[in-house]
């Protein structure tokens, strides 16, 4: 079985949710290659990053809005996890880094 140019991942993003100190929940999201509404190619907005600096400031604009709503649901802190074939980036957030 082979697998579609469109349903291939570019990247995976994973948010640890923390509560109380305690992981509670995740929330994952993927970067797909091709658009499956438009049919164009996706961008990958961590593709040019360089250090775990970068990678913060790329999770700060493009993710800022999904960051801020898992916020607003009381969560303490949450810990980002990006991969890309098996190189792994690990950020930590807090409520005040986003604002």
């Amino acid at each position: 079985m082979s697998i579609k140019n469109e349903e291939k991942i570019k990247r995976r993003i994973t948010f640890q949710l923390f509560k109380n100190k305690v992981g509670t929940e995740f929330h994952k999201r993927s970067i797909y290659k091709i658009n499956r509404v438009s049919g164009e190619e996706n961008n990958d907005p961590y593709r040019e990053c360089k250090t775990l600096a970068d990678v913060r400031q790329v999770l700060l604009t493009v993710d800022k809005d999904t960051l801020a709503s898992l916020f607003s649901e009381g969560f303490d802190f949450i810990l980002v996890k990006i991969d890309k074939r098996n190189l792994t980036s690990q950020q930590q957030f807090f409520p005040d880094d986003i604002s």
